[in-house]
């Protein structure tokens, strides 16, 4: 993989799933591609977050324990639990998108590292050093009360 290397002054804010936030851009590695991408923080358009997953296999795989238990086949619907809780886990998705300036960045992880909770939390961080980087006063967050006084 083609390492970047930082500009004078870059910090490393912090990382998700090969995805790296610094003081001045993001950063993602591929090593399966070797291919590195980089998007400056000031030319973000936006992140985005999807979580999939299938949680009615869960309630399946309930069902087909409480069925198996009344029809004496308990191991049967153990077995069955086992296989719909790792056909659940396999479904899980979570997938990250930045985008900025006509590229984006897409990493999507899967299975049982798909937390789409930290990866909320990671775009989360991004648009708020793009905020602090841009300094464009449309693009920082104002209080309630401030956009009330704005508009007078």
């Amino acid at each position: 993989m083609i390492q970047r290397k930082y500009f004078p002054n870059e910090h490393e804010l912090c990382t998700w799933n090969a995805v790296t936030l610094t003081s001045h851009r993001v950063i993602f590695g591929d090593r399966t591609t070797g291919t590195s991408t980089s998007l400056l923080l000031h030319c973000l358009s936006g992140t985005e977050v999807v979580k999939r997953d299938e949680p009615s296999l869960l309630i399946l795989a309930v069902v087909a324990l409480v069925v198996a238990a009344y029809a004496d086949k308990f191991q049967l619907g153990a077995l069955a639990v086992v296989v719909l809780v790792l056909i659940y886990s396999a479904t899980r998705r979570a997938k990250l998108v930045i985008r900025g300036n006509g590229g984006e960045i897409v990493r999507t992880v899967t299975g049982g590292d798909a937390d789409a909770r930290a990866a909320l939390e990671f775009a989360d961080r991004i648009d708020r050093v793009a905020c602090l980087v841009s300094r464009k006063p449309e693009a920082e967050p104002l209080l309630s009360s401030e956009a009330a006084s704005m508009r007078q």
